[in-house]
């Protein structure tokens, strides 16, 4: 029995409270088909709103086969919703997305019916009220009739005692009507049927009772077939619901509306990309300042640096007494090269998109062939092996071995090294060293670091200058060896000639000096040792226009021994390679205690003023990556919140039927992390699939991402689809059910 009590509804607007309901006292109970008449604002539908727990009142006392129901909370009026009542709307509230089949089971997943118990009888009732051929038809598509038809089928798959319509046949047409009002009655056995309708003539040969309203009051009463009412018998079922039918339910919310899920996806796949490029970004950027070193770029955790305490050079017996160390492995007398960063630069076509080669170098010797992943050593100059890394995986690498490249060698902003015709000669795993793939290794013939050590030190290491006396007053020039095409120079450059004397310089200079004959010598001044010349005659002569296209600021002749002497340097320095990482501090120690100073350059600290801009540039990093994520974290919250306001009202239509507050919550969280999720991987899928197409900046970027890099950016969008669900959960049960229908139709 349902019982109310003195119970009033009040309505309150900006200006003022209106009554809904007054005083109603009522009595009913199975076995009766209550008419509820009255004209428009009389509070019929408000009585039915209240009786059927879709409303709240605020004064009297409404009883539940004699349980008080003033003091509900949320989630008993969920249950009591769930368990007792089963709804017709006049507007129907389908969801319009689902087919008829979808509808009827959506009430039986909510009652925790069993899959097959659902199928079954959501079939058999379907058949009952007519609409066996529209099964798969969606409910838009649907007659006004039709619609009726599945919603009265829905209401009957809960199997509730109380059956609450609201004016059901308002959009009919009369015969619609009528069939409606007669499957009311058929399917009214054993239920309390409460209908609400503004024409009493439609029901009254099938109602037992009729109530008139007006003004919110209860004026007529009467008793049109005496029944005996009886209490409500309710199957009760726990409100507890299995993950599988959660999930299937988020599925087929998405499954039934394609055009929103393509557009969800492709929004949350470009805010993937975005915010994949923002975090590629990060991570290059600090993992270069990781690998920061003001003197030795190549800090590579095997390598330890050696010269002599008193500054001589190295002598083969001294190399040997290096080499002797337990622990070393090998050794390179191309120090400075090391420090060098070759860069690739595809020349074939067909590779126009592939990834950037670049590394810091490393001597033949570091490896054995048997150790490569692919091809082998290099065996002349233009031969490299590529270490893979993060940013470049054995794919990456493997599909490039056709491939013809120009690479040129820098340290800083000087360039020592070009060649036109590089080639990948093999394929190391950076694990076969004990490297974490954090930095770029290329493994290079020792032709090629000889080119680059020595064109290092002829550019950075040694000066050149010419003294001699001018109008009885000491003079220096300047000079330089060009030891690479590209260099920029602002000096007159030594060349070698063959045909002139050892004491003999010519300068030929372009209005610098007068013509003619001076003493003079050349001297190379290095960190290590000074080499001069002295007692030499500097010829000056003019510069010819063709010559001084090519060297403007002119050019000095001199023997080719001296020449030759001029660009030959004493090994004061060498790098040795320990067998592996955990050695390499050993190794300094026991060169240090040999009376070496030996300096383990990964172990090293880097001076104050470096270490201080490496820790404010990653902060700078940072600090933009964070205002990056919150930016793109909140447009994408917002415009996913704006596209699940269009499905605010599948939701409320679910908590009209019963959907529990956890149910509901379940359900939302589900349907985001599945779309945040599948746009995720989609966009971890598209990277990898799109190397070929992807501009290498780009990919490089991408490239950095190791696989927990990604996890952290699915990670990422699941928290958006949990705020975002806590935000729209938390609107769908801020008042009554009707109330906030009410605020989204």
């Amino acid at each position: 029995m349902i019982k109310l009590i003195n119970v009033s509804k009040f309505y309150q607007t900006e200006n003022q409270i209106a009554q809904g309901l007054r005083k109603v006292n009522l009595e009913i109970g199975l076995n009766e088909f209550v008419a509820i008449t009255g004209e428009s604002g009389s509070g019929k539908s408000t009585l039915l709103n209240v009786i059927s727990g879709i409303d709240t009142y605020e004064e009297g006392e409404m009883l539940i086969d004699g349980e008080e129901t003033s003091s509900f909370t949320k989630t008993e009026w969920e249950e009591y919703r769930r368990n007792f009542v089963g709804f017709v709307f006049q507007n129907y509230n389908l969801i319009d997305s689902y087919t008829v089949l979808e509808n009827v089971e959506a009430a039986m997943i909510l009652m925790n019916y069993s899959e097959e118990t659902r199928r079954q009888r959501a079939l058999e009732i379907i058949a009952r009220v007519g609409l066996s051929n529209h099964l798969h038809q969606k409910a838009s598509k649907l007659s006004g009739g039709q619609k009726q038809r599945v919603v009265i089928a829905r209401a009957l798959a809960k199997d509730t005692p109380i059956i609450a319509c609201d004016e059901p046949t308002g959009n009919l047409d009369s015969e619609s009507g009528k069939q409606i009002i007669a499957l009311l009655k058929e399917i009214s056995e054993n239920k309390l049927v409460l209908i609400v309708t503004h024409d009493f003539s439609e029901v009254e040969k099938v109602a037992t009772r009729k109530i008139r309203m007006f003004d919110g009051e209860i004026v007529e009463d009467i008793v049109l077939s005496p029944t005996k009412p009886q209490d409500l018998k309710s199957t009760i079922q726990e409100p507890h619901h299995h993950l599988k039918d959660v999930l299937l339910m988020a599925l087929r919310n998405i499954k039934s509306t394609p055009r929103r899920t393509i557009f969800t996806i492709f929004f949350l796949l470009i805010s993937s990309m975005i915010l994949s490029a923002e975090f590629g970004s990060f991570i290059n950027s600090t993992t270069n300042n990781q690998n920061v070193n003001t003197y030795y770029p190549n800090s590579m955790e095997c390598r330890v640096d050696v010269v002599n305490k008193n500054k001589a050079p190295f002598t083969q017996e001294a190399i040997a007494d290096v080499l002797s160390v337990e622990g070393v492995k090998t050794y390179s007398q191309y120090d400075l090269a090391l420090d060098c960063q070759l860069d690739f630069y595809i020349s074939s076509e067909e590779f126009y998109n592939a990834p950037e080669i670049k590394g810091t170098l490393l001597p033949s010797t570091i490896i054995s062939e048997s150790e490569l992943s692919y091809g082998h050593l290099p065996e002349i100059e233009n031969e490299v092996v590529v270490i893979t890394s993060t940013s470049r995986s054995l794919d990456d690498v493997q599909r490039l071995v056709t491939g013809t490249f120009s690479g040129s060698a820098t340290y800083g902003f000087y360039r020592y090294y070009n060649n036109v015709n590089l080639k990948i000669a093999g394929i190391l795993e950076c694990s076969k060293l004990g490297l974490d793939g954090s930095a770029n290794y290329l493994i290079v013939h020792d032709d090629m670091l000889s080119k680059i050590n020595q064109n290092m030190m002829i550019i950075t290491m040694a000066d050149f200058s010419i003294n001699y006396t001018s109008n009885l007053q000491p003079a220096t020039t300047s000079a330089e060896i060009l030891a690479n095409d590209y260099l920029y120079h602002a000096n007159p450059i030594i060349v070698p000639v063959d045909d002139v004397a050892e004491n003999v310089i010519n300068y030929y200079a372009f209005e610098v000096l007068e013509h003619g004959a001076y003493d003079a010598s050349l001297t190379r001044t290095q960190y290590y040792d000074t080499l001069t010349y002295d007692n030499l005659t500097m010829n000056v002569m003019e510069l010819s226009s063709i010559s001084e296209s090519i060297y403007p600021y002119g050019y000095i002749e001199v023997n080719e021994s001296v020449y030759n002497e001029l660009i030959h340097f004493e090994l004061y320095q060498f790098s040795v390679f320990t067998e592996s990482v955990s050695l390499s501090d050993s190794v300094a120690s026991m060169l240090n205690y040999k009376g070496y100073s030996a300096f383990y350059i990964a172990g090293a600290e880097t001076n104050q003023l470096t270490a201080i801009i490496v820790l404010l540039s990653t902060f700078v990093l940072l600090l933009g990556l964070i205002v990056s994520f919150i930016v793109i974290f909140f447009i994408t919250y917002l415009i996913l919140r704006r596209i699940s306001v269009t499905k605010k009202k599948d939701y409320l239509i679910l908590r009209s039927i019963g959907a529990s507050h956890s149910f509901i919550s379940q359900l939302i969280l589900a349907e985001n992390v599945i779309l945040s999720v599948s746009s995720s991987v989609l966009c971890i899928l598209l990277i990898i699939a799109s190397k070929e197409f992807i501009p290498i900046s780009i990919l490089n970027t991408f490239a950095a991402f190791s696989s927990y890099h990604y996890y952290i950016l699915i990670l990422i969008f699941v928290a958006i689809a949990f705020l975002l669900s806590i935000k729209v959960r938390n609107y769908l049960f801020k008042g009554s059910v009707n109330k906030t229908m009410k605020s989204v139709e």
